[in-house]
């Protein structure tokens, strides 16, 4: 999960987490932000990240082709459970 935040001029970190993280310990990795060299318009950031998203899918996409390319043997849901199900009385 990438999470935004702030370092204030005393080395304080801000951050704003979701609730199921609230009073747990968690580890934070910091990567520095790169500067922009200047402000775009929004219909061309639309477009950067509406591309970048269709790339993502077109990799999403490569790999499920890929794992179906692997043809395990298909099971149904009974079959499967009848597996468990045996695996835990031995």
């Amino acid at each position: 999960m990438t999470l935004d935040a702030v370092v204030k001029d005393d080395g304080t970190l801000i951050i704003k987490t979701p609730q199921s993280f609230w009073g747990k310990k968690v580890k934070v990795q910091v990567d520095t932000e790169q500067p922009t060299t200047k402000p775009q318009s929004s219909p061309t950031l639309a477009t950067q990240k509406n591309q970048a998203s269709l790339a993502q899918w077109e990799q999403i996409k490569a790999v499920f082709y890929d794992v179906d390319q692997l043809d395990f043997p298909r099971r149904t849901l009974e079959e499967i459970l009848h597996d468990l199900h045996e695996m835990r009385e031995s």
